[in-house]
């Protein structure tokens, strides 16, 4: 990957790093390092599970942009996102992106089968003052869950 980088400076601006969740990668700081080495700005996609690992990315000035998925509100996102989620660590996260400085977006994709109103002003609730709030639009063809892929995604 960090020879193709090379190959592109100039072309290329930027590298997102997304996943699954990038910020359980333990080689993680290493690479974003190198990336910054080679000239590239960093962006990074996560879910807030790790705010010890954003926290530390940030301190290293190794990310100029955060964003953050919030799933649901957290009295949704374990049934939202099928396993035990870390709404501590989560709320952690969001907290830490509203004051350090850097750019960064939370965003949520408006599942409406899944979410209700009642959730997504929930959700709004927890975006802090100041910070950037973006709805995704669902795109139900490749949705995981075949219950939700319908031919007329306005049913959503």
């Amino acid at each position: 990957m960090l020879s193709y980088l090379r190959t592109r400076t100039g072309r290329l601006d930027g590298l997102v790093i997304t996943g699954g969740e990038p910020t359980v990668q333990e080689d993680l700081a290493d690479f974003l390092r190198r990336v910054r080495r080679i000239g590239y700005r960093i962006k990074i996609d996560t879910n807030g599970s790790r705010p010890e690992v954003l926290a530390r990315l940030i301190s290293e000035g190794l990310v100029d942009f955060v964003s953050m998925d919030v799933k649901a509100p957290p009295r949704s996102y374990d049934r939202l996102t099928g396993v035990r989620a870390p709404i501590n660590e989560i709320t952690r996260s969001i907290g830490l992106l509203s004051c350090c400085g850097i750019e960064h977006e939370f965003r949520t994709t408006s599942v409406s089968p899944l979410l209700s109103d009642t959730d997504m002003d929930g959700v709004a609730g927890m975006i802090p003052d100041g910070s950037r709030f973006k709805l995704q639009t669902f795109n139900p063809s490749r949705a995981f869950d075949r219950s939700l892929r319908t031919a007329d995604a306005s049913q959503l």
